[in-house]
């Protein structure tokens, strides 16, 4: 059985370990410099010989018993070389886990919907604002960060570190709320402020990573730092129209993150997409790609 092609042999200079290694595996080269090596082939039961079919016809069986399996010597070094000589290592199996994503998004949206009605001040009345400080401490905040340590196991980094970040985010807004605003008297909008103004550092150069994740997380970090933008001027120069907009902006934050949130779920448990997110392939352009998805969604609908 001939596994050579047409390629034709070729010289190859070879190191010491390389000459060990295919004398180990009893291998050795033919007239036409190619690899040569006797490798036995294991028969299926129905057609294993008797011990009185081994002694009356012999070479009808043996003759199948070994084959010899010709390649390339230049292409077997060069596989040698790559892998330094060691067996590649077997694939990791699966962990068992769920994706934690959804989670990690839901948690998020939810929070930050909730928040951001109150700071459209013309949903809910904002002296209400409290509720959404258990969601903060506990749904937003430890939900999420816990969905991003499992984030780390994926391994995702990108995931790991939004899901712990921001759910460290909604855990110390709460705690600033309950425990520190209070004392901080007349200036306290200058502490919140600058609390907002660091996240929006932070969020910034998420939205640059984001741009090579998929389309659903741009969209979202995108509106996810105007948000942080508004918040942070309307607070440090208070103006209640740069709140407000914050806010919608909050709410159309919370809505993508859902939907991202939903497809994962949605996708998962129906085995197919059925809502896309959009995930950026490895070499492709960013300009191409949204190209791409919007006549791909054009055509969908």
């Amino acid at each position: 059985m001939s596994w050579s092609g047409n390629a034709p042999a070729r010289e190859v200079e070879m190191s010491e370990r390389e000459r060990q290694l295919m004398s180990q595996r009893n291998l050795m080269t033919d007239k036409d410099g190619n690899l040569v090596h006797r490798t036995p082939v294991v028969l299926p039961a129905s057609v294993q010989p008797s011990s009185e079919e081994s002694r009356t016809r012999p070479s009808a069986i043996d003759s199948n018993l070994n084959r010899n399996v010709t390649i390339n010597i230049g292409e077997l070094v060069e596989l040698i070389r790559q892998s330094n000589g060691v067996a590649p290592a077997p694939a990791t199996p699966p962990s068992g886990l769920g994706n934690p994503g959804p989670l990690g998004l839901g948690g998020f949206a939810l929070t930050t919907f909730t928040l951001s009605v109150f700071n459209t001040q013309v949903i809910i009345d904002p002296a209400l604002e409290s509720v959404v400080l258990p969601l903060a401490l506990f749904y937003g905040g430890l939900a999420q960060f816990i969905a991003g340590l499992f984030e780390f196991r994926a391994p995702n980094t990108f995931g790991a570190t939004a899901f712990c970040s921001y759910g460290a985010f909604w855990i110390s807004f709460a705690f600033y709320l309950l425990v520190i605003a209070e004392k901080l008297g007349s200036q306290a909008y200058q502490a919140t402020g600058l609390f907002l103004f660091v996240w929006l550092i932070f969020t910034c150069y998420m939205f640059i990573g984001s741009l090579k994740v998929s389309k659903v997380l741009t969209i979202l970090f995108f509106f996810l730092t105007i948000t942080f933008f508004l918040l942070t001027v309307g607070t440090l120069h208070p103006n209640n129209t740069c709140i407000q907009m914050g806010g919608w902006f909050g709410i159309a934050t919370a809505i993508v993150a859902w939907y991202g949130s939903a497809a994962v779920v949605i996708n998962n448990t129906w085995n197919r997409t059925v809502l896309p997110v959009g995930v950026y392939l490895k070499d492709e352009s960013i300009i191409s790609s949204w190209t791409h998805w919007g006549k791909h969604a054009k055509t969908v609908g």
